[in-house]
């Protein structure tokens, strides 16, 4: 039963990128964007264990049962050929989550060590001009026009000099705005989440949508705090189709409308950017809810078994059939 449960949670969740996520997007909701997204990659990624760990443990275990069954059912599925028809499924299941674990894991440590590495490459090539409460300021010696903030514990905007001579003070006041928020909110931390998530669950297809919209929506957030800061979001818009441009060579309009810079333009230079709060409230519910209730499954049902009755569920999984008594068991 929460097999099935959990399988129609999973559903009901990968389709919000697709439906509300493009809503979100499409009208402007900034944060309406990443809670959707955010809450719908966490939701996936739970959903998936939440699955795998009900299809090993037996109906009545408790979550810290499940590493035992996952050992029983790996330990069996060298002999799987042997073993009745009716243990393949949670043979199967034990193999997928340990598989799942451990790029999960293998996943994270990979992406917070490719960030270190690109600050660190950064670092080595920039000069520091100075230190502010939310970071440092380092410029790179680049005709190319570039700004991105980087780095978790030592946190910094890398600027190129190609980009402070591109564009003119008040547009550069404009990038370094954005770039201050991306530090400021922890938006790094996220971004590593998000990427995490998409590398480590690729055979969902909805994840990797779920995870571009939460970078597109921080990438609003840190644009209207560019806004905010200069109190034009023309100015801003300018800013951005300039350094796209310069940066990949070709006019902003050639091909972006349907790319993320493209919104972005298109939602900054917007006279009347009207967002539903009703229907925002509404559609964001939805995966939270969802979310909440994987967290609830979590436990696999509530009591982690003992004595007598944990050896017996053990022995039933995934073992294979001998002779005890009369019978086969």
């Amino acid at each position: 039963m929460r097999v099935i449960l959990a399988l129609g949670l999973i559903c009901v969740v990968a389709a919000m990128p697709a439906t509300a996520g493009r809503w979100f997007v499409r009208v402007g909701s900034t944060w309406g964007t990443i809670v959707l997204s955010a809450a719908s990659l966490a939701a996936m990624a739970l959903g998936t264990v939440v699955v795998l760990a009900a299809a090993v443990g037996a109906p009545s275990s408790g979550w810290r049962d499940v590493p035992a069954f996952v050992g029983r059912c790996l330990e069996a599925a060298g002999e799987i050929w042997d073993q009745p028809p009716q243990h393949w499924a949670r043979i199967l299941a034990a193999v997928v989550l340990s598989l799942i674990v451990v790029r999960l894991v293998y996943v994270l440590v990979r992406t917070v060590l490719d960030a270190r590495r690109e600050a660190s490459r950064a670092f080595s090539v920039a000069t520091n001009v100075k230190a502010e409460r939310w970071g440092e300021l380092w410029v790179v010696p680049s005709d190319r026009t570039f700004a991105f903030a980087v780095g978790l514990r030592r946190r910094a905007i890398v600027v190129s000099e190609g980009l402070l001579e591109a564009l003119d003070e008040r547009r550069v006041a404009a990038v370094m705005a954005h770039e201050r928020d991306h530090l400021a909110r922890w938006h790094l931390l996220t971004l590593l989440f998000a990427k995490g998530i998409a590398r480590a669950f690729p055979f969902i297809p909805p994840v990797r949508e779920a995870a571009d919209q939460l970078e597109l929506g921080l990438e609003m957030h840190a644009d209207g705090a560019a806004v905010a800061a200069t109190g034009d979001g023309v100015l801003v818009a300018q800013a951005l189709a300039e350094v796209a441009r310069r940066e990949v060579g070709v006019a902003p309009t050639a091909g972006i409308a349907g790319g993320a810079v493209g919104v972005r333009i298109g939602h900054l230079t917007s006279i009347d950017p009207r967002v539903p709060g009703v229907k925002c409230a509404i559609l964001l519910v939805v995966p939270l809810l969802v979310l909440a209730s994987l967290v609830v499954m979590l436990p696999v049902s509530a009591r982690t078994l003992v004595g007598a009755e944990r050896a017996v569920a053990l022995h039933d999984a995934c073992h294979l059939p001998h002779p005890l008594g009369n019978e086969v068991v």
